[in-house]
């Protein structure tokens, strides 16, 4: 998570609301969609927040663990998503 934060720039409440639909492998970005804050999804905070973060292709290949790792701490928090 450090990792995906230092390349990125996301607020952390940004990044803990990653889903995979988030990843768009295709064009090599991941989409901020939704944030979480006091254990719950929303919309980010300004409509410019939803918005695509381009990845090199190094980085791409490190999310498939990322991915994993974060539905299982998203369901620490008491989300179900």
């Amino acid at each position: 998570m450090v990792w995906l934060d230092c390349i990125t720039g996301a607020r952390p409440s940004e990044l803990l609301g990653l889903r995979r639909k988030s990843i768009d492998f295709q064009h090599k970005c991941i989409w901020i969609l939704e944030a979480v804050n006091n254990g719950r999804a929303h919309t980010p905070k300004y409509h410019r927040s939803n918005r695509p973060i381009p990845l090199t292709a190094e980085d791409m290949e490190r999310l498939p663990g990322i991915s994993a790792s974060g539905r299982m701490r998203r369901l620490r928090i008491g989300l179900s998503r």
